[in-house]
Protein backbone atom coordinates (compact mmCIF):
# COMPACT_ATOMS: atom_id res chain seq x y z
CA UNK A 1 0.00 0.00 0.00
CA UNK A 2 1.39 3.33 -0.83
CA UNK A 3 0.28 6.82 1.34
CA UNK A 4 2.06 10.11 0.10
CA UNK A 5 4.82 8.36 -2.01
CA UNK A 6 6.11 6.27 1.02
CA UNK A 7 6.38 2.27 -0.08
CA UNK A 8 5.81 -0.80 2.24
CA UNK A 9 6.07 1.83 5.08
CA UNK A 10 2.98 2.31 7.59
CA UNK A 11 -0.04 4.55 6.78
CA UNK A 12 -0.40 5.94 9.87
CA UNK A 13 1.83 8.64 11.89
CA UNK A 14 3.48 7.05 14.50
CA UNK A 15 6.12 8.43 17.21
CA UNK A 16 5.17 11.77 17.88
CA UNK A 17 1.76 12.34 19.51
CA UNK A 18 1.37 15.79 17.45
CA UNK A 19 2.63 15.34 13.60
CA UNK A 20 3.68 18.56 11.35
CA UNK A 21 1.34 16.51 8.73
CA UNK A 22 -2.12 16.58 10.46
CA UNK A 23 -1.71 19.83 13.33
CA UNK A 24 -4.43 21.53 13.54
CA UNK A 25 -7.03 18.92 11.99
CA UNK A 26 -9.45 19.85 15.14
CA UNK A 27 -9.79 23.68 13.87
CA UNK A 28 -10.31 22.61 10.05
CA UNK A 29 -13.16 19.97 11.13
CA UNK A 30 -14.68 22.59 13.47
CA UNK A 31 -14.69 25.33 10.31
CA UNK A 32 -16.56 22.49 8.33
CA UNK A 33 -19.23 22.02 11.32
CA UNK A 34 -19.66 26.09 11.44
CA UNK A 35 -20.17 25.98 7.72
CA UNK A 36 -22.79 23.13 7.42
CA UNK A 37 -24.57 25.03 10.71
CA UNK A 38 -24.91 28.02 8.70
CA UNK A 39 -26.00 26.20 5.56
CA UNK A 40 -28.30 24.19 7.27
CA UNK A 41 -29.87 27.21 9.67
CA UNK A 42 -30.23 29.09 6.10
CA UNK A 43 -32.04 26.51 4.81
CA UNK A 44 -34.50 25.97 7.67
CA UNK A 45 -34.85 29.93 7.77
CA UNK A 46 -35.80 30.14 4.01
CA UNK A 47 -38.39 27.15 4.63
CA UNK A 48 -40.07 28.49 7.87
CA UNK A 49 -40.38 31.49 5.35
CA UNK A 50 -41.84 29.74 2.67
CA UNK A 51 -44.09 27.85 5.74
CA UNK A 52 -45.75 31.14 6.79
CA UNK A 53 -46.45 32.19 3.09
CA UNK A 54 -48.47 29.07 2.29
CA UNK A 55 -50.56 29.62 5.45
CA UNK A 56 -51.38 33.28 4.82
CA UNK A 57 -52.49 32.00 1.39
CA UNK A 58 -54.16 29.40 3.29
CA UNK A 59 -55.59 31.76 5.68
CA UNK A 60 -56.83 34.38 2.95
CA UNK A 61 -58.63 31.33 0.58
CA UNK A 62 -60.17 30.75 4.05
CA UNK A 63 -61.34 34.21 4.77
CA UNK A 64 -62.52 34.81 1.13
CA UNK A 65 -64.93 31.76 1.38
CA UNK A 66 -66.18 32.85 4.76
CA UNK A 67 -67.10 36.12 3.39
CA UNK A 68 -68.93 34.55 0.28
CA UNK A 69 -71.23 32.89 2.41
CA UNK A 70 -72.54 33.69 5.22
CA UNK A 71 -73.45 30.08 6.45
CA UNK A 72 -69.91 29.63 6.54
CA UNK A 73 -67.66 27.18 3.71
CA UNK A 74 -69.45 25.08 1.40
CA UNK A 75 -69.32 21.49 2.32
CA UNK A 76 -66.29 19.26 1.06
CA UNK A 77 -67.21 17.24 -1.88
CA UNK A 78 -65.65 14.08 -3.43
CA UNK A 79 -63.28 14.52 -6.19
CA UNK A 80 -64.54 13.36 -8.51
CA UNK A 81 -67.13 16.03 -8.95
CA UNK A 82 -70.45 13.97 -7.64
CA UNK A 83 -72.33 15.05 -4.59
CA UNK A 84 -72.70 13.77 -1.75
CA UNK A 85 -76.00 11.99 -0.95
CA UNK A 86 -78.03 13.79 2.06
CA UNK A 87 -77.88 11.61 5.08
CA UNK A 88 -81.72 10.20 5.87
CA UNK A 89 -83.32 11.66 8.95
CA UNK A 90 -83.54 9.28 11.83
CA UNK A 91 -87.30 8.63 12.69
CA UNK A 92 -88.73 9.27 16.04
CA UNK A 93 -89.86 7.15 18.55
CA UNK A 94 -93.83 6.69 18.34
CA UNK A 95 -95.33 7.55 21.70
CA UNK A 96 -98.82 7.46 22.76
CA UNK A 97 -98.83 10.57 24.80
CA UNK A 98 -99.15 9.05 28.22
CA UNK A 99 -95.65 9.41 29.05
CA UNK A 100 -94.01 12.13 30.54
CA UNK A 101 -90.83 14.21 29.21
CA UNK A 102 -87.93 14.03 31.93
CA UNK A 103 -85.80 12.18 33.66
CA UNK A 104 -87.41 9.16 35.65
CA UNK A 105 -87.30 9.12 39.16
CA UNK A 106 -86.63 6.31 42.14
CA UNK A 107 -89.86 5.32 43.34
CA UNK A 108 -89.78 6.15 46.89
CA UNK A 109 -88.88 3.83 49.95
Amino acid sequence: MQVDGASGGEWWCKGKKKCDRHAGWQKLRQAEMELEKELQDAQLDKLTTQEREIRKQIEGVVDQTAQKSPTGPAPLQPHNGETLPKPEPKPKPQTNGTEKKGKKRKADK
